[in-house]
């Protein structure tokens, strides 16, 4: 390394201790958005999880209510509010 620093694409001349300092800058700085994604996704996982499928029922068994079939129809189909 020159001492006179590192030459920027710009034109600018960086000495030597600070060049240090923005590569140690910039290394927390990736550091942190990296810590900062992660936790983001573990968050979003713990928020919305997966949730485990549904087992269908094998069969339906309808309780002997003492109801013929049309008055089961007419229960089921009417309205709640009339």
């Amino acid at each position: 390394m020159n001492p006179e620093g590192i030459r920027c694409t710009i034109g600018l001349r960086i000495s030597p201790q600070k060049s240090k300092l923005v590569k140690r800058i910039s290394v927390i700085l990736i550091a942190l958005a990296l810590a900062v994604l992660i936790l983001g996704v573990e968050g979003y996982r713990f928020l919305f999880p997966v949730l485990p499928k549904v087992a269908a029922p094998k069969e339906v068994v309808r309780l002997d209510q003492g109801w013929t079939e049309d008055q089961r129809e007419k229960y089921y189909q009417t309205a709640q509010d009339l």
